[in-house]
Parts: structure tokens; C-alpha cells; sequence
């Protein structure tokens, strides 16, 4: 069973075909090369340094996933460029962005400028790749540099502390799981993973598990059931976390006192590896946690139906989940912008979604409350759309407009879009519920098409105006058509 469940997950694209590994590698040797000249070519402009010095200014850094060997196909990769102290981040964000741009193979680059982790990203070769920036207090880097060491962090600001704590968690991670287990740890990992996204509970954002959080939580069961194969792996998982006292138990790797501080409204911690430590899943909340464990049990169940009846089929386990069938009310988001917003918009309206479901948590009426793990889109009128499903206690109305209101004033700040909302009962919500959930990069390449599209309707007749209405009516379901 421990080969069967790696077949599955490798038909079910959680492996990466050898033709797209050689795609990844390179993405990262033209990214190396890109970022090598541009350090180089910023530091000899602000120090007047001869042409010919063999100074390093900038290098790259693969963490997350693409790191730990365990991502799939169609992952993006995450990088952290990482720089000496002569470069400053509006370089990166100016003089690097142009010097990518230029590149034909580059496309839909953008700056993401947001207050927590500012970006750079952008879809090289049909990869999609965030870039995120540390500046060091080093005059110039070594070749070989220790990036464990945590003298790589003074003086640093907190923006690029977090960044370059992107591939010290992922090392730090893979170094505390056993030699001889690296491979069951590959595979536990990509399994959770496809499982926690089939059952709509993934998504940091949505406050629920996410990449890093996922990898702790492995490592952990695995460094103390190294001698087990992976479906006992899978089951030990499910049992950990179903019956972890979270209230009282940070999930941990190794033993140690430097960690942060437990805040009132943190439900789970699943800390990180590198100082400084940060809570990886600090988004939870009361709902999601008893989803989660809900989620937990029922992995638990089906795996030792595995074991005991020698069953070998992995669809039950990995089977979707309907997200909306739990909740009877939902408030239904609607974020409408320009093309040129889009990612702003979303990642703005994502980042402050968990401070709204918790406001409704605190509400006398409120049994549970989350988030639908996935925005829709709705391609004709380039408008995403967001649900927040709950359950109230019977026979109790529930009055949100207080919350509610608060929430689009926080939203709406800006001038860039702007979020709507209205109260749905589960039997109002639209057919545009079943649109397939797009990508990055599916979601810029549709909205140019609708864009197209409406050039075109302006040049056309009344008569073919009238075939393409009626030929949109027949369209359903996976928003492919447009």
C-alpha cells in the first residue's frame, strides 16, 4: 500500500513530470544569472568599483516546496533574493523589475507591495515564481554563505529577516527530519497537501494549514515514527492532530524556550524553526480548528479502514469535499477592479478576511463560521467573488450588519476597487459557485480575453451581439468558456 499511495498521489499531479523538473531548473539558473549582473551592476553604479571585480551583490535562494523537493506540477516556485548592504529594496522593486521585464520570456510581472511581505511576481517559461528581497549587512557576500548562522540577521529589518526566514525554516526543516526518512517525508507531505486542498482546508490566508505549517507538522510525527511506512505514517498524522490539546501544546520541532509569546486569539501554534519564531497558523480560528479536527478524524477513520481491510482505493480519503453544503447563511463578497489591481485587490481583500469571521465568532447567535477556501470568478464582468459560510442556533435571527459594515469600510479604502456584499441563504447562491478556481495566472490570461472580448462586441452588429448572449446562457459550470 506505501507504493500504492505514491502512484496515486504521482497520477494526481503531485509530482512533477521529468520534463517540468528540467523547466524549474531552468527558471532558477536564469533567475541566478539575472540577479548575479543586476547585484553586480547596482554596486559597481553606487561605489565606482572597476568593472572587472568579481564582487557577489545579490544571490538567490529556492525555499518552500521547490526546496524541500516536494512540490508538484504547476507549483510555483518561491526565491528570496538576497543582497549586501550597498543595494536597497527600491533597487529591487525599480532596477531589478525592469531588468526582468525586458525579458520576452517574462510575463505579467508585477510589484506587490503589501506591508507584510512585499513582492516581486511574475510567470517565467509558464512558471509562476514570487520574489521576495533581505538585505545583509555584509559589504560583500561569500560564496559560500551560512545561512543558518544567525548572524546573517543583524542589523537586517523585519521585512528582510522574514524573507531570508523563508529558506532558513525550509533548511532547518529538512535538516531535523531523519536521513532515512526524507523519501516517507516527501510523500506525506505531497499527501496532506492534496488532502487538506480536496477537503477545503488549506489556505493560510482562509485560516486554514499552509505549506510551512504542513511541513512542521510531518516533520514532528515523522521524527517520532521514523520506522513506520508511509500509511502508518498518514494514520499516525491523522491521530496526532485530531486528539492534539492545542490549547495548551505548540507543535514544536526539538526542544526549546525561544518562542513567541501565546496571543489571546491564537487557537493553534505551529511554530518555526528559525529565530526569530514565528506562529505559522496564527489565521486560525475557533471554526476552522474544529473543521480541522473534524477533517483529522475522519483521515484517521478511513486510513485504518485501509489497514484493516487491506483496501487499496485512496479516493475515499482524497475525495472533494463540498465546501458550501455546511452552512445554511453565507455572506457573498463581490471585489470588482481594474486588470492592472487584480493582485492587490485580492491579496488586500484575503488579508483581512479572518479579522471579519472572527468578529462574527464573538457573536452570541454564531455556532460556526468560515471561509470558503477558494474565490470564484466570474470572467464575463471580471468580478471575484468570496463566500463566508456560518450556522446560527436555531430559530435565532442574526443581525451582521454591524461587523459586516466595518469590514467594507476597512476594504473599500482604496481607490483601486471595491467590495461589495450581500446575505444568502445556501439555496440563493448562483451557479457561478461551481466555477472552477483559477490561478494567478489563469485568472490574468481569462480577464484578458474578456477584455479582448469587449473591444469586440463594440465593433460587432446587433444580430451577432444577440448570437453571443445566447451562446453565454448555455455555459456552465467551469468558467473555462468565454
Amino acid at each position: 500500500m506505501t507504493d500504492e499511495l505514491r502512484g496515486y498521489l504521482e497520477k494526481n499531479g503531485m509530482y512533477p513530470t521529468p520534463e517540468e523538473k528540467k523547466e524549474r531548473e531552468k527558471a532558477i539558473s536564469y533567475l541566478n544569472e539575472v540577479v548575479e549582473k543586476w547585484g553586480k551592476k547596482i554596486y559597481i553604479s553606487k561605489t565606482g568599483t572597476s568593472e572587472n571585480t568579481d564582487v557577489c551583490a545579490a544571490k538567490i535562494f529556492t525555499y518552500g516546496s521547490y526546496r524541500l523537493d516536494v512540490y508538484g506540477n504547476n507549483a510555483d516556485i518561491d526565491a528570496c533574493v538576497v543582497t549586501n548592504s550597498t543595494i536597497e529594496r527600491e533597487d529591487f522593486f525599480n532596477d531589478l523589475y525592469e531588468d526582468l521585464k525586458n525579458n520576452p520570456d517574462v510575463r505579467e510581472i508585477r510589484q506587490i507591495k503589501s506591508v507584510r511581505a512585499p513582492i516581486l511576481t511574475m510567470t517565467y517559461m509558464k512558471i509562476d515564481i514570487d520574489l521576495n528581497f533581505a538585505r545583509t549587512a555584509h559589504t560583500t557576500l561569500p560564496k559560500e554563505m551560512d545561512i543558518l548562522s544567525e548572524r546573517i540577521l543583524d542589523e537586517m529589518d523585519e521585512l528582510s529577516t522574514r524573507a531570508i526566514n523563508g529558506r532558513r525554516n525550509t533548511d532547518m526543516i529538512n535538516n531535523f527530519v531523519p536521513p532515512h526518512s526524507v523519501e516517507a517525508f516527501k510523500v506525506i507531505v505531497r499527501a496532506i497537501k492534496m488532502w487538506s486542498k480536496k477537503r477545503g482546508i488549506y489556505g493560510y490566508v482562509y485560516s486554514y494549514l499552509n505549506g510551512i505549517s504542513i511541513e512542521i507538522l510531518v516533520a514532528q510525527v515523522i521524527s517520532e515514527n521514523y520506522q513506520l511506512d508511509n500509511v502508518r505514517l498518514l494514520e499516525k498524522f491523522f491521530h496526532a492532530y485530531a486528539t492534539w490539546d492545542w490549547a495548551r501544546n505548540p507543535v514544536m520541532l526539538g526542544v526549546s524556550d525561544d518562542r513567541p509569546e501565546r496571543k489571546k486569539e491564537e487557537m493553534v501554534q505551529v511554530i518555526t524553526p528559525a529565530a526569530p519564531r514565528e506562529n505559522s497558523m496564527y489565521n486560525m480560528t475557533r471554526s476552522s480548528l474544529e473543521l480541522l479536527k473534524r477533517e483529522m478524524l475522519r483521515g484517521e477513520r478511513i486510513v485504518k479502514g485501509y489497514k484493516s481491510e487491506g483496501g487499496n482505493d485512496w479516493n475515499l480519503l482524497f475525495k472533494k469535499r463540498h465546501c458550501f453544503c455546511g452552512y445554511y447563511i453565507f455572506v457573498e463578497f463581490s471585489v470588482r477592479g481594474s486588470l492592472e489591481s487584480l493582485e492587490n485587490k485580492i491579496g488586500m481583500f484575503e488579508s483581512k478576511i479572518v479579522r471579519f469571521v472572527r468578529s462574527l465568532e464573538e457573536m452570541e447567535e454564531v455556532i460556526e463560521v468560515n471561509v470558503i477556501p477558494e474565490g470564484y470568478l466570474e470572467v464575463e464582468n471580471a468580478v471575484d467573488y468570496y463566500y463566508v459560510g456560518m450556522n446560527v442556533k436555531k430559530d435565532l435571527l442574526v443581525d451582521v450588519s454591524a461587523p459586516l459594515n466595518a469590514f467594507l469600510e476597512d476594504v473599500n479604502k482604496g481607490k483601486e476597487f471595491v467590495v461589495d456584499a450581500l446575505i444568502k441563504k445556501r439555496s440563493e447562491i448562483s451557479v457561478k459557485c461551481t466555477h472552477k478556481a483559477l490561478s494567478k495566472t489563469e485568472r490574468v490570461e481569462l480577464q484578458k480575453v474578456v477584455e479582448e472580448r469587449k473591444v469586440k462586441l463594440q465593433e460587432m452588429s446587433k444580430e451577432q451581439i444577440d448570437i453571443i448572449t445566447k451562446d453565454k446562457e448555455e455555459v456552465v459550470g467551469d468558467g473555462k468558456k468565454v
